[in-house]
């Protein structure tokens, strides 16, 4: 979306037509990450011409997603898209698919698959973060990469919970949850804090 999406005036359907026409008959998939970025509601009352622009690519990109001979997959992490997309393409959708939260087996493969040789986990460590911390998958890659940076300068390869905790503290800062050990059979109130964010328990708009 980075490469269409533009302050200037009509170069957004412009990029996007590119788009749809090199996909044309090829039996290609669209797939549009971060989608509640351009396929939000359409303001009902014009106050400025950045609201009018706005719905005109809205209602551009409807039409053109209608002609499309290939498959619209859109990916969000907004919680509840009746609230955030516009209904006529949600009247387009013809299959809503939710990635629940990863639960403890599937956060050890996540673990598992996030460090790189020469780099080694110390014994049972990516059993006990599975276990203790509700992290996602993007929350893993990003603390598990700087782990590895740091060790990589240290030329330390025996990874300890020190030094992953150490980084997956600032992944729990980014999303405004308190750093505390969390399993799966906690209270709801809590999975939900420690999943969402404080800020995001409390506002309901993002995953």
């Amino acid at each position: 979306m980075s490469r269409v999406v533009s302050k200037y005036i009509g170069d957004f359907e412009k990029q996007m037509e590119k788009v749809f026409q090199k996909l044309h008959g090829q039996n290609a998939i669209l797939f549009i990450d971060e989608a509640d970025s351009i396929i939000s509601k359409r303001s009902e009352e014009i106050t400025d011409s950045k609201d009018k622009y706005a719905n005109q690519e809205m209602s551009y990109l409807l039409q053109r997603v209608e002609r499309f001979d290939g498959i619209v997959i859109l990916a969000t992490n907004v919680r509840d898209i009746r609230t955030h997309f516009d209904k006529a393409m949600l009247r387009r959708v013809s299959e809503i698919i939710e990635f629940g939260f990863p639960l403890k087996n599937e956060r050890l493969k996540l673990w598992e698959n996030a460090i790189s040789p020469p780099f080694v986990y110390k014994e049972n460590l990516a059993e006990k973060l599975a276990e203790e911390f509700q992290v996602t998958g993007a929350n893993i890659a990003s603390c598990m990469s700087n782990v590895m940076i740091e060790c990589l300068d240290k030329d330390i390869y025996d990874v300890d919970q020190i030094i992953v905790e150490k980084h997956l503290e600032k992944e729990y800062f980014k999303r405004d949850s308190q750093f505390v050990i969390c399993r799966d059979s906690a209270p709801a109130p809590a999975l939900m804090e420690q999943r969402l964010g404080r800020s995001s328990v409390h506002s309901g708009k993002r995953m």
